[in-house]
């Protein structure tokens, strides 16, 4: 072991590109007599769009509700069950309802994504009261307020980007429309009344790879600005420069540090090919060039076939991102609210079968009217989101930590989605899942299931006991400053 220290952080030699590696026991003094330092907890987000079939008029049609009590989860519900393999992780909380949001009237699609992180409903801009559905000049939050990520993020120790934001697919391209209604809708970050994050959040997987490997940083507009680095080795991949970079310091390596490399650099490598474009393809010509506008103009376009894919590809990153320290916060939208994948693409998109009687996503969500077959296929869909939390389960878990642990001890991952039964726009019997053991979490062998009992503020004081958790005293939306006990 050397007696001096790696940093944490390299610059690659040929590529002007710095990239954070692991925690190595070679970044410690070489006469130390403490522990590794216990990293910062990190806060991911995982949403879906088009709510939940949480139950409508009760139960009828009630697709999530699990069995059990806060001394453990007895029975996981039928989306959830490739979940089973990680009870002591899991803390859910049901009939966690937001009945405050629909007291004026009807909630529409367009309250989720803005309230699911705030707390609190969107703003009519003409009076300030909860709009009705469809109200096309809804572009802010009904109050000042931020969303519990970025209160969070403000408050983290993270050196390089304060927050990763991703949603899975465009802006534009018939999944969302472009309007600023819809863009309102579109993300899930707010850091005032009338400042989102739409423009910010990176919708491909290849945005989201260049902005962790390279200098670059998201600008003002949303694109990601990528400093092209010089040299010969500008289209070389940047996994090979680290490794070529890391091979003059295998002697100042211990063995269990060359492990923890050689299992960063599978894990790089992973996702670098994942991320490769086919032959004839537009994509990012080697992890290190930097996109043309024309490249860039191209991730708009709809492809549903890479829709588990590109969702599976921005977990890893999301995975990389915080085993690197570069950020200690991310939210992943996996779907939009009024989405309009067709049903006809549902088997490339989300691996259920294709339907007929309605013609998209958001149609069949009102499946009361969408025919006989858009229930089978939202509770389809309903399944896909949950597998995809069941796949961060999986990688998290896999993903060391500098203190000997893995990501999922040391993260708290928040599951749901805005609304409940979507046919009825209801706010009611919402159900929330918290993964990990990050802060205090302690599910217990068998997990937690805490019964919210359809309090009408019961949603925002979840928000606001993850808030209080993670050392934030302010009011977070219309909690009152209330919570939910028993989760922590």
């Amino acid at each position: 072991m050397s007696k001096r220290p790696l940093s944490r952080r390299l610059l690659l030699k040929g590529t002007g590109v710095t990239l954070a590696v692991p925690f190595l026991e070679a970044m410690l003094p070489t006469r130390r007599s403490w522990a590794a330092a216990t990293p910062s907890a990190r806060f991911a987000v995982l949403y879906m769009g088009n709510g939940m079939l949480t139950g409508r008029n009760g139960s009828q049609n009630d697709f999530w509700s699990c069995g059990g009590s806060a001394a453990g989860i007895t029975t996981l519900s039928t989306p959830m069950q490739e979940l089973a393999s990680f009870m002591d992780y899991l803390t859910v909380i049901q009939n966690c309802s937001f009945g405050l949001i629909g007291s004026s009237g009807d909630a529409g699609h367009e309250q989720a994504a803005p309230s699911f992180l705030t707390g609190q409903n969107i703003a009519n801009d003409a009076n300030v009261t909860p709009p009705s559905a469809n109200s096309q000049n809804v572009t802010r939050l009904a109050k000042p307020g931020s969303s519990l990520d970025r209160l969070i993020a403000h408050n983290s120790g993270a050196s390089r980007l304060e927050q990763l934001m991703m949603a899975v697919g465009p802006r534009s391209g018939g999944w969302v429309n472009t309007d600023p209604h819809s863009q309102m809708m579109a993300n899930l970050s707010w850091d005032s009344q009338t400042t989102h994050f739409n423009n910010e959040t990176l919708r491909s997987a290849k945005e989201v790879f260049a902005q962790l490997t390279s200098s670059g940083l998201p600008s003002a507009g949303g694109g990601t600005v990528v400093t092209a680095p010089p040299g010969p080795n500008r289209k070389t991949s940047v996994l090979d420069a680290v490794l070529a970079d890391l091979n003059g310091l295998n002697t100042r390596l211990g063995a269990s540090d060359r492990l923890v490399m050689n299992q960063y650099a599978d894990s790089v490598r992973k996702v670098e090919n994942n991320l490769q474009p086919a032959a004839g393809a537009v994509g990012l010509r080697g992890a290190c060039a930097a996109p043309t506008a024309e490249q860039q103009a191209q991730y708009q376009a709809v492809s549903y076939a890479t829709v588990t894919k590109s969702a599976q590809n921005m977990i890893e990153l999301m995975a990389l991102a915080f085993q690197c320290g570069i950020t200690n916060v991310s939210t992943l939208m996996l779907s939009y609210d009024w989405s309009r994948i067709p049903t006809g693409q549902f088997n490339a998109a989300y691996g259920i079968p294709n339907i007929t009687g309605t013609d998209n996503y958001h149609n069949a969500s009102h499946y009361n009217s969408g025919g006989g077959q858009a229930l089978g296929a939202v509770q389809g869909i309903n399944t896909w989101h949950a597998k995809q939390l069941a796949y961060l389960a999986r990688v998290f878990k896999s993903t060391p930590d500098s203190d000997g642990r893995t990501l999922l001890d040391n993260s708290v991952v928040l599951f749901g989605a805005g609304m409940g039964d979507p046919d009825l726009h209801s706010y009611g019997r919402m159900l929330r899942v918290i993964l990990g053991k990050g802060l205090t979490l302690n599910p217990g062998p068998q997990g937690k299931l805490i019964d919210a009992k359809g309090a009408a503020d019961a949603h925002p004081r979840l928000i606001q006991t993850i808030a209080n958790a993670f050392g934030i005293t302010a009011t977070v939306g219309l909690s009152g400053n209330g919570t939910i006990s028993g989760v922590f």
